[in-house]
């Protein structure tokens, strides 16, 4: 009884327009969230039938395991035979659509098919943006938050930043002399550490966080901070990176609404990866203490990369809004517990 809705009946079964490059990145997100029964092309609520697509060379083949039906004049055709709840439109960003594939999709939705960009599914399944699959839309940076909630939204967010912030500071103002006296005796030096970061419109601000490397540790190649087992990392800075305690100092820049709780990771000046698309986009709103990208990360999302941290925060300032806070702050407590080393 509790796998019942897991049951195939239960898929949303889809055609995907496209074998190339979008509709194997779909058709692999689908998959890997799996079923549990090992079918290929199911998982997270979907089943793919096939691929639709006009390459002579893909035609009668299979790829990932699932074949390809035939080409976009057969659509109308597959549609009717095989009754698909969706039809997924996954070609590349810079391929206009033909105006007999334009007539196809209109014909599929007269029967009752939904017709649904690959974008908007991925984003459903993966909870991350696909940027580099979307090409310079604008879709992309659009927010899908109602605009006249949008206000409420804000100083409701900015009322629980301060109230959080202020118990924040108050634990944090506690900790700092047993902290100071720790790394007197085992690491003297500075009680915080201060990096240059990039927040909202761009603005820069001084990221604030308790010491944890010793004083003349020379940085790392790129700006990265040591691995928590690293020669550089002080006795106490062990502890605090595992308890993510090091972090608490950050409160105050929430105070000064520099941060929020909850944003996108804050992006050090150092650290900026060049050439990533839409990377700007990130100073649409204030970084957060916890994020969509942190717990998501935390919950198995591997390996850490730039443009995959990228995809996740695009995803929160594109849904952003009191259920997804909400979402992120019921999954920041176990994360804490889960991640035992710094990301890199």
């Amino acid at each position: 009884m509790p796998n019942v809705f897991v049951h195939s009946n239960f898929h949303q079964r889809v055609l995907i327009i496209g074998a190339g490059c979008s509709g194997q990145t779909l058709a692999q997100a689908i998959a890997a969230t799996g079923d549990g029964a090992g079918h290929p092309g199911r998982g997270a609520g979907y089943r793919v039938l096939g691929f639709v697509d006009d390459d002579p060379a893909r035609s009668g083949q299979e790829i990932m395991g699932v074949p390809v039906l035939g080409g976009c004049g057969d659509l109308v055709r597959l549609a009717q035979e095989l009754r698909p709840d969706a039809v997924i439109l996954a070609l590349p960003p810079d391929q206009a659509i033909p105006d007999a594939l334009f007539h196809a999709l209109f014909d599929c939705r007269v029967l009752g098919i939904r017709v649904t960009a690959m974008a908007s599914l991925y984003e459903r399944i993966t909870g991350r943006v696909a940027v580099e699959y979307d090409g310079p839309q604008p879709a992309v940076v659009m927010s899908v938050f109602p605009p006249h909630s949008r206000r409420l939204y804000r100083l409701v967010k900015r009322g629980v930043d301060i109230a959080v912030a202020l118990i924040g500071c108050m634990f944090t103002t506690l900790l700092a002399p047993l902290i100071w006296l720790a790394n007197r005796v085992t690491a003297p030096g500075d009680l915080f550490e201060r990096q240059k970061c990039k927040g909202v419109g761009g603005q820069c601000f001084q990221l604030v966080t308790f010491r944890t490397r010793a004083v003349n540790a020379a940085p790392r190649m790129g700006g990265g901070r040591a691995n928590e087992n690293g020669r550089r990392v002080t006795p106490m800075g062990r502890i605090l990176r595992k308890t993510r305690l090091d972090a608490l100092p950050q409160f105050w820049n929430v105070l000064r609404g520099e941060m929020s709780l909850i944003g996108p990771r804050p992006v050090i000046v150092t650290q900026l990866p060049p050439e990533i698309p839409f990377q700007r986009v990130r100073y649409a709103v204030k970084p957060g203490i916890t994020g969509w990208a942190q717990v998501k990360y935390a919950d198995g999302a591997a390996p850490r990369d730039a443009l995959g941290e990228l995809q996740y925060d695009l995803y929160y300032i594109k849904h952003q809004g009191v259920y997804l806070d909400l979402l992120i702050l019921l999954k920041t407590v176990p994360a804490v517990w889960q991640l035992r080393h710094r990301d890199p």
